[in-house]
């Protein structure tokens, strides 16, 4: 079972607005406060390399 099915309703909407549907799922997005809210909000569920 994914972590993310244990989690929050709204925390599981914001993986899936950022694009991580699944387990060690990549994704890119740009910088920006939108983005550093869902990072601040799942950092616990997520890692973030910056490059």
């Amino acid at each position: 079972m994914s972590r993310a099915a244990r989690c929050a309703k709204d925390q599981r909407a914001t993986l899936v607005g950022a694009g991580l549907h699944k387990m060690h799922k990549v994704s890119e997005l740009q910088d920006g406060a939108e983005v550093r809210g869902m990072i601040r909000k799942m950092q616990h569920m997520v890692e973030v390399v910056e490059g």
